[in-house]
């Protein structure tokens, strides 16, 4: 566990330089361990985040009696939402408003003759 950790933490704080005091840390609730490391190790008690990557530690089998049964190979799921990041690292509001979504959204304006900058906010995702 300590590796992933290692591991994303460099990729976060050094190659996206995101300010670790905007990052938010989620962790399943019986997870003592990665609540540990980040709390004790990474973060500290009075730090404030924003969620955008998920690391998933598979390492139990749910039973159908609903207990736990340890994996023999424990695996790690790295999820980092790409739409998500865009939009961290161009300070835009929303994913729509992105380099990889907004050119789309123009086109499609044009080929409609609609304006996105004037269609009605009740049609807008924010």
């Amino acid at each position: 566990m300590h590796k992933a950790f290692n591991a994303d933490g460099p990729l976060t704080l050094n190659w996206f330089t995101l300010p670790s005091e905007k990052l938010w840390i989620s962790v399943f609730e019986d997870d003592d361990e990665a609540f540990s490391i980040w709390h004790d190790e990474v973060l500290g008690d009075d730090s404030r985040f924003i969620e955008f990557y998920n690391l998933v530690f598979m390492q139990y089998n749910m039973m159908d009696d609903g207990s736990l049964e340890p994996l023999k190979q424990k695996h790690i799921d790295t999820r980092l939402g790409l739409e998500h990041m865009a939009r961290i690292l161009q300070k835009v509001p929303n994913n729509y408003k992105t380099d990889l979504i907004y050119p789309i959204i123009e086109k499609a304006s044009k080929l409609a003759i609609v304006s996105y900058a004037e269609a009605d906010d009740h049609i807008k995702t924010h």
